[in-house]
């Protein structure tokens, strides 16, 4: 009994793991697409969105402490055996309305922490600016097209320039989450 359980054991982790990394695959290209390729712009994301196939939720993310959202859009999707919620808002800054602040963020029901902060990291080409054992963050501005890290010295000049711009990835539970923030003076 106990060779068949271990047996049964080493079957499901063989096939469970590559089905895992792929649905992450499929999950981190989705946020991609509507995402990163529009650097959570809320026009650009929301037509992303519509374009590949998400449809019109009344489920949002919560809303970021200090913004006075303008507009706001949820969408959901099926990828596999996963569900998928994208939350997409654009809104300014409370205390200074001419700082715009974009969001875009996908949680999924699927978890694949390891595999989605691998992703991210491959896709920005630098290491996150901090990382715990359940959430990776990446701070980054754009230069002549190409993201690159940004140091705490450089926020407030990016936020004038292309954009400050915050990827989170995070662990929550069986879920994990990928939050864009694009801060633009």
């Amino acid at each position: 009994m106990l060779i068949r359980l271990s047996l049964a054991a080493v079957l499901l982790a063989t096939f469970a793991a590559p089905a895992a990394a792929a649905q992450a695959d499929d999950t981190f290209k989705d946020f991609k697409l509507v995402c990163g390729d529009t650097r959570a712009d809320y026009a650009a994301a929301t037509a992303a969105a519509a374009q590949h196939g998400w449809q019109t939720s009344d489920v949002m993310a919560g809303g970021m402490p200090g913004v006075t959202v303008i507009e706001k859009q949820g969408r959901k999707k099926t990828l596999g055996d996963a569900s998928l919620v994208l939350s997409m808002t654009h809104g300014t800054a409370a205390k200074d309305p001419s700082v715009n602040v974009f969001t875009c963020t996908l949680q999924t029901d699927r978890g694949g922490y390891p595999q989605l902060k691998e992703l991210a990291q491959a896709w920005l080409g630098f290491d996150p600016a901090s990382t715990t054992e359940a959430t990776a963050t990446y701070r980054f501005t754009e230069e002549n097209g190409t993201l690159r890290a940004a140091a705490a010295s450089e926020f407030d000049s990016a936020a004038a320039g292309t954009g400050m711009q915050i990827l989170t990835i995070k662990r929550d539970g069986g879920n994990a989450i990928l939050d864009y923030v694009k801060i633009k003076k």
